[in-house]
């Protein structure tokens, strides 16, 4: 099986015919081929080869000129349903193809869906992260919540709080802020996110915030994708899994979050979020979730 997301599409689409060719191959050597579609082949030479039996006489020129013109009707009917077999090989190949490529088009991150008339009143409220895939450089570790809220004008803005290592050694609790603008009214839950710190420049800047799916009392899964490879994947992104309740889901709800991970192609990249209560140093106003040189 093909774990999308981590691997470079385009190299994916250079194996796509390799693969199409091993399956193939094997489909019509083991798998079916030999038993059922080869049958007519079979059947035809034993066909011929029974006829020529018949018709066999021998010492004469015309013996040799009939014999000739008998191999000359067996390759030709061979070749022919030879050709039809490679007609339908091609067509297993062919549809093999538009299937991986089908595939490999939905990590795209154009392509992603995000939830549908998304509500920001109904997604307010305290979240608690419960898995993380993470971006390059660092990022929050454990602890990780988030409450949102809504102001009279309709804007949502949030405060966050999680542990982070600074230095490679000072544990720290960091706060952040954030605020969300809509680019594109028609689609409320592709946000942008524009998030501050202490230090601007180690923490502030601004991302993606996109909702790819809530149910709004139970969970919320966000996406981020900062920089795009050329074929339109994701080379640098981070997802979180949020949850109302920090102790976990449902199996019901745990199947929805892995179809989920899945159509954004991060399907085996999320790590668990410990949520515990430490004794450790708060610092206010720093956003480690994106701590990075970006501006």
């Amino acid at each position: 099986m093909y774990v999308m997301g981590q691997r470079d599409v385009t190299q994916t689409k250079d194996d796509v015919w390799l693969v199409a060719a091993h399956l193939v191959v094997c489909y019509g050597s083991f798998c079916g081929w030999k038993t059922d579609t080869l049958k007519p082949i079979a059947a035809e030479e034993r066909r011929i080869e029974e006829e020529e039996k018949k018709v066999e006489p021998s010492g004469s020129n015309e013996t040799t000129l009939g014999h000739g013109n008998g191999s000359a009707l067996k390759t030709s009917r061979l070749f022919i349903l030879h050709l039809r077999m490679d007609y339908q090989l091609i067509a297993l190949a062919m549809l093999l193809m538009a299937f991986i490529e089908q595939s490999l088009a939905s990590c795209v991150v154009d392509s992603f869906t995000v939830k549908q008339d998304f509500d920001p009143v109904r997604y307010a409220g305290k979240w608690y992260a419960l898995q993380k895939k993470d971006p390059e450089g660092l990022f929050l570790q454990d602890n990780i919540s988030a409450e949102y809220t809504v102001g009279d004008d309709g804007a949502m803005v949030a405060s966050s709080r999680g542990r982070v290592t600074l230095f490679g050694f000072w544990v720290v609790c960091a706060d952040m802020a954030a605020q969300y603008s809509v680019p594109d009214p028609v689609t409320p839950g592709k946000m942008f996110m524009n998030y501050q710190g202490l230090a601007s420049y180690l923490s502030s800047g601004g991302d993606n915030y996109w909702v790819i799916d809530t149910d709004y009392d139970n969970y919320a899964i966000t996406y981020a994708c900062r920089t795009l490879k050329e074929d339109g994947s994701c080379e640098d992104g981070y997802a979180i899994v949020f949850s109302r309740n920090p102790r976990g889901f449902s199996p019901a709800t745990q199947r929805v979050v892995r179809q989920k991970q899945e159509e954004i192609c991060m399907a085996g990249q999320f790590q668990p979020v410990l949520q515990s209560v430490s004794k450790i140093t708060v610092i206010k106003n720093v956003m480690p979730i994106l701590v990075s040189s970006r501006t």
